[in-house]
């Protein structure tokens, strides 16, 4: 079995007052970071009123997601996750 370390960030599940989605701001660099993250490794699901943003990575890029988790973590409904994951049956690919 492989590790797979996921994050999944669920901004906050109810409908925001106007005073809190004046505070929900981020700053010009963690705008900057989601742009990359979104053209690169982050999964953006619509969900219904929300969207789901979820990484996943190896175990060799744990650091790295904690990092993330580090800058993120005031947005995240969770910390990140360790799930085990069988390779594809068809490829045998992780």
């Amino acid at each position: 079995m492989k590790n797979i370390n996921y994050s999944q960030l669920e901004v906050i599940s109810r409908r925001l007052t106007r005073a809190e989605r004046a505070e929900l701001v981020l700053s010009k660099e963690l705008k900057e970071i989601s742009v990359g993250l979104i053209l690169g490794d982050l999964n953006v699901r619509k969900l219904t009123a929300n969207s789901l943003l979820q990484f996943a990575q190896g175990d060799v890029h744990a650091d790295y997601l904690q990092h993330l988790y580090k800058l993120f973590g005031a947005y995240c409904k969770s910390a990140p996750k360790t799930i085990y994951s069988a390779p594809d049956k068809r490829t045998s690919i992780w």
